[in-house]
């Protein structure tokens, strides 16, 4: 989708999926896994045995 146009890594997450306005994290961000977001959300703590 950047390289036709439509969007670009710079755009606000808000911008494309549900989110609280504001945070400053920018889907280059999610793609680089730099955004500081939890893996999962809490409460889903993956309870896998090893």
């Amino acid at each position: 989708m950047v390289a036709a146009g439509i969007l670009t890594l710079d755009d606000p997450v808000e911008r494309w999926l549900p989110a609280v306005p504001g945070t400053g994290i920018t889907l280059g961000h999610l793609t680089r896994h730099t955004s500081g977001l939890l893996r999962l959300p809490p409460g889903r703590l993956s309870r896998r045995l090893w």
